[in-house]
């Protein structure tokens, strides 16, 4: 083995407060009002090998493993639109996955300033809570995910 280089990272939070106004009221109480945090804790921890076959042949390994735990607050304070019947409410809810991914590539140098390779990889994208989308007190809300 020529290389390797190990590594591990991350998290993020997210807080929206938002007040809409509703359209073709021009005065009185604001008819929506919702507060939410959308949280997501990614940990991962990854490795990259070069390993050298030959002068010119060289196989570039990278693995890694992650652990994503998302979780949300969606806080309706009030909401006046004439069309709803809604009252105030909270949710919240948490859920995690992990995944592990990959690639593999081989690369082969034809002449000092020219390398060929052919590389095969599997990615993915973590879950996370749609919370632009209808959010109630008592629909199914889950994480929506990618597979790759």
């Amino acid at each position: 083995m020529s290389t390797c280089s190990p590594g591990i990272y991350g998290h993020d939070d997210t807080r929206f407060d938002f007040v809409r106004a509703s359209f073709g009221v021009p005065s009185g109480p604001t008819p929506l009002s919702v507060y939410r945090v959308a949280d997501t804790t990614t940990k991962a921890l990854y490795g990259r090998a070069n390993w050298t076959l030959t002068p010119e042949a060289t196989l570039v390994t990278g693995l890694r493993v992650n652990r994503d735990e998302i979780g949300y607050t969606y806080n309706l304070r009030y909401n006046t639109t004439p069309a709803s019947a809604s009252v105030p409410f909270t949710r919240t809810d948490a859920a995690s996955q992990n995944t592990t991914v990959g690639d593999v590539a081989l690369r082969y140098k034809l002449s000092p300033n020219v390398m060929s390779y052919a590389s095969i990889a599997r990615g993915y994208k973590p879950a996370i809570w749609n919370l632009d989308g209808v959010v109630t007190a008592t629909n199914n809300f889950r994480p929506s995910t990618v597979r790759m």
